[in-house]
């Protein structure tokens, strides 16, 4: 389920929003991969209130 919305997102290059403790952080996914280990990397360009944070945050989603 979560890879789809991750795949969907980067296939239409739309933004996601989640509530991380108090915050809300807006995220741009661009790549998803696998690791030799069987985990899915999503890289993404994380933005903040005020704009740009940082590129190459790497997300472990755990299951599907």
């Amino acid at each position: 389920m979560k890879s789809e919305i991750f795949f969907e997102a980067i296939k239409q290059r739309n933004k996601l929003q989640f509530v991380y403790g108090l915050r809300t952080i807006t995220i741009e996914p661009y790549y998803l991969t696998i690791t030799k280990d069987g985990k899915k990397v999503v890289y993404v360009a994380v933005f903040g209130g005020i704009g740009f944070y940082a590129v190459g945050i790497f997300l472990f989603c755990a299951g599907g």
